[in-house]
């Protein structure tokens, strides 16, 4: 019997942020810095649409800043300073990390379901992971 994404949200997380990885294996370096960013923003937006579901209109605002934040990272990221990428999805990691934390009557951070930020955090962490190395071996970084 095949497990849900409820009950391996770590697994599939390792699996969706290695596949996420595979394409800049070949890609040209300004390609690879395009698509890094642009999956930041992708991966960052998410919460919006967490936010416009269920959340207030505070909530709502928080997520659009923050995902604001990130997309400005990846811009700054493809254009000037590549490092700033993949500590951007660490960071990402970071703010999935205090959603799985969020607790009942939070008014901060907008309710997800809770297989989700495991299974973003560990993308994100992977991903993170992955384009230091690879842009590293490759000279972009």
């Amino acid at each position: 019997m095949a497990l849900s994404i409820v009950e391996r949200p770590y697994l599939l997380g390792l699996v969706v942020g290695l596949a996420v990885l595979a394409p800049h294996t070949v890609l040209p370096e300004q390609v690879s810095l395009a698509y890094a960013a642009i999956s930041l923003g992708l991966i960052a937006g998410i919460y919006i649409g967490f936010a416009l579901v269920k959340g207030s209109q505070e909530q709502i605002l928080v997520e659009v800043a923050t995902a604001g934040v990130f997309a400005l990272a990846a811009l700054l990221g493809a254009v000037a300073v590549p490092l700033i990428i993949p500590i951007a999805y660490f960071a990402h990691g970071l703010w999935d990390a205090a959603h799985l934390a969020r607790k009942r009557g939070d008014e901060f951070l907008v309710p997800t379901p809770k297989w989700y930020p495991p299974f973003c955090a560990i993308t994100d962490w992977v991903i993170a992971i992955g384009l230091i190395v690879l842009w590293w071996r490759s000279g972009i970084l």
